[in-house]
């Protein structure tokens, strides 16, 4: 199911940040693609035959992915509904990029860069997925504030560590604001060097937050028993590891070059920091 998950996202991401001169022309497409896909995950399409294609590279090998992902949700018994939610918003988010672009509204802050692409990531869409496949009851603590507060500074830390070990990528793809390292650059009129040092030390304020907020958690009275809690916590953490550690060790990324700039600039040998 998350093998699934994460062959579509790579791929439509793929396709998104190669093409975006060509979708900046014709952002409506890519809303129709996630509406599409979306009501895959929704149960509005029997089958495969029901979906009329668009003019989308690989359209239709994504549609594949979306069905055989919704027979694998099906059954289950954790919060689906919450799923759904995720995968709307995250898509939402993703929209608006794209539409950004096409209005050339590019820009942005890296406090704005940060509101945006915490979705654009896909965290909260694998999290809950996460959530699902562990079949975790959310009842109890899906509007606890400590939790989403955990849940924001991990969303926060993954799409950092992202950008972190693949800006050289975005680089050579052309589009300088779909990078925090490259987006802090630009604001502070700075060397890379230290923008890539403020990124770095960005991501590990979000994990220390971490560390903060589980401890909180621990204490509460009325929390600190919670299976349920803690399994989610567990999943959170371990997918921001599962982002280091995948960054460190995919050719994807130019990512020992990035870990020795971060070591020269800031001379120290274990960052970023890690769960």
């Amino acid at each position: 199911l998350h093998s699934c998950a994460s062959m579509a996202i790579f791929i439509y991401d793929d396709i998104l940040d190669k093409n975006w001169k060509l979708f900046r022309n014709n952002p409506i497409i890519v809303k129709q693609v996630f509406q599409r896909v979306l009501e895959i995950l929704q149960s509005k399409y029997e089958n495969i035959d029901m979906i009329t294609s668009l003019d989308f590279p690989k359209f239709m090998p994504l549609c594949e992915l979306f069905f055989e992902m919704r027979s694998r949700i099906i059954g289950k018994q954790s919060d689906i509904e919450q799923f759904l939610i995720q995968v709307k918003k995250t898509y939402d988010f993703v929209i608006e990029d794209v539409f950004n672009r096409s209005n050339n509204l590019i820009g942005i802050s890296s406090r704005k860069y940060m509101d945006l692409h915490k979705f654009t990531f896909h965290t909260y869409f694998a999290i809950y997925l996460g959530f699902i496949i562990k079949d975790i009851n959310l009842s109890s603590f899906e509007d606890y504030n400590v939790f989403l507060k955990f849940l924001d500074h991990g969303s926060k830390a993954s799409r950092l560590i992202g950008d972190i070990f693949s800006f050289y990528k975005d680089i050579d793809e052309g589009y300088q604001f779909d990078n925090y390292v490259l987006v802090k650059q630009a604001e502070s009129n700075c060397s890379l060097e230290d923008a890539l040092s403020a990124s770095v030390a960005l991501y590990n304020e979000q994990v220390v937050k971490m560390y903060s907020l589980k401890k909180e958690m621990r204490k509460d009275p009325v929390y600190k028993d919670d299976q349920e809690l803690s399994k989610a916590v567990a999943i959170i953490e371990n997918f921001v590891q599962g982002v280091v550690d995948w960054s460190l060790e995919t050719k994807r990324y130019q990512s020992r070059t990035t870990v020795s700039v971060c070591r020269k600039q800031l001379g120290q040998p274990d960052f970023p920091l890690v769960m």
